[in-house]
């Protein structure tokens, strides 16, 4: 029987569905890997198909790797930590896959931000350094959940996201370096002022308007920075800030 029914047939070829991506959204992930964001495609559908949307846009490079949430189940901590660098792609998760895999790049130095879609991604926001969603994407209790939410335009509000998140983050810690700056040369002078025993330099209406003056000369500064600039072409740090990082590094102190 299975002779006859392979005889006088002609084979025409095998097809297979994928969902059409918006060009731009390609541009928006390619552009976070400019900025120092390796992004990786975590989902539940099969790993063919995932590696494939991987190569479409841009992710996938010599070197990167794949596997299943079996296979990294079965994996011991330190296989992990190393296979999670070079991970691009891991079908067939579950939500406890993708809150280890956060775990693991964290022990490793890095800063994981996940987005999610639904509340069974609530334990990977637990997990992550910043959660995010999408506009149009989760529940009520789920954008309430989230570190960011209502990023608009798809994955260009992530891009877009990354870009407000670093120009706010340089704008802060050149005001704290301003007023840092400004009040410790202020107490200086009227210390020294008291230390020599000709009295107080300054008195206190003076050091009002040194402060105000200061804040506003800092304020100025800033206001041609009003809108973010392109990450990946303008002179942004490369990689993202842990949250243990200090507003006032050594090199700012300098």
């Amino acid at each position: 029987l299975p002779d006859l029914l392979a005889c006088d047939m002609v084979y025409v070829g095998v097809f297979g569905m994928t969902a059409l991506v918006p060009p731009r959204t390609t541009l928006a992930l390619r552009r976070c890997q400019n900025t120092g964001v390796p992004v990786c495609l975590v989902g539940r559908g099969n790993l063919r198909g995932a590696v494939t949307e991987a190569i479409n846009h841009g992710l996938w490079f010599e070197g990167a790797t794949s596997c299943e949430g079996d296979e990294w189940k079965g994996m011991s901590e330190a296989e992990r930590q190393e296979r999670g660098l070079s991970l691009r792609v891991m079908a067939m998760a579950s939500p406890t896959d993708i809150a280890s895999l956060a775990r693991s790049l964290q022990r490793k130095g890095e800063v994981v931000a996940i987005t999610g879609d639904s509340p069974c991604d609530l334990r990977m926001f637990l997990e992550a350094d910043v959660s995010m969603v999408l506009q149009g994407q989760g529940d009520d209790h789920l954008r309430g959940s989230a570190d960011v939410a209502h990023l608009g335009g798809g994955m260009s509000g992530l891009f877009r996201g990354i870009a407000w998140g670093r120009l706010l983050h340089k704008s802060v810690r050149v005001q704290v370096q301003c007023r840092t700056t400004l009040t410790l040369v202020v107490f200086s002078v009227v210390l020294l002022g008291i230390l020599s025993g000709t009295g107080p330099p300054l008195n206190p209406l003076q050091v009002v308007w040194i402060k105000a003056i200061g804040d506003m000369c800092a304020l100025w500064a800033l206001a041609p920075r009003s809108t973010p600039p392109d990450p990946s072409r303008a002179g942004v740090p490369g990689a993202p800030y842990p949250k243990q990082t200090p507003v006032l590094s050594p090199h700012l102190l300098r």
